[in-house]
């Protein structure tokens, strides 16, 4: 007898390959569905970046800033422009979110060299103090690398440009401030 002319018999369970089916279906599924969040939300932030891009492009337009200028002859020309402005012309919020860098500018500015003056003020304290004098200078190179710090985030604030952040980081900010005046007037009332 041959190989070939054998006759297999094999039992087939259905339920089991029935089961391997439908778990085969919902990983496709599954995966498709994945496959499509994927490129709908690519398409979404396609979609932004350029609605971003042509607002950009109109404002740029409106207050008379061109690329290929010198950057004198871009904010002399935006400087007049904003100057003159119509009502009309405005674009977009392209005003509110640089007075909010400003304003954050302003106050990581103010921080950092309020932190700066409190170095050293605390220095020239201990030195007219000698007890002080080897507490003060952990605490001094502490407040030193957080006015660092601070210098850094106000760098990059420059760049963002999501403005529910930037009402967010002004927030926290101001808060940050009222608290500060809050503890201060607590201790000087006393």
């Amino acid at each position: 007898m041959s190989i070939f002319s054998r006759k297999q018999s094999v039992e087939i369970d259905y339920d089991k390959l029935a089961d391997a089916i439908v778990k085969a279906q919902q990983k496709a599924d599954t995966q498709t569905i994945k496959n499509a969040i994927i490129e709908a939300n690519s398409e979404i932030k396609d979609k932004e970046l350029t609605e971003q891009n042509t607002t950009t492009e109109k404002w740029h337009k409106v207050i008379g800033y061109n690329e290929n200028n010198s950057e004198l002859k871009n904010n002399f020309c935006t400087f007049i422009k904003l100057i003159t402005i119509k009502k009309d012309e405005v674009v977009s919020n392209f005003a509110n979110n640089a007075l909010l860098k400003s304003a954050i500018c302003v106050l990581y500015f103010l921080l950092e060299y309020l932190i700066y003056a409190l170095c050293i003020l605390f220095i020239v304290m201990s030195f007219f103090t000698h007890s002080l004098f080897l507490f003060s200078i952990p605490i001094d190179i502490f407040a030193f690398i957080i006015a660092r710090i601070i210098r850094l985030a106000r760098f990059e604030v420059v760049s963002i440009q999501d403005k529910n952040y930037l009402f967010s980081l002004f927030s926290v900010l101001m808060s940050i401030i009222a608290l500060v005046v809050a503890i201060i007037t607590v201790f000087i009332n006393k």
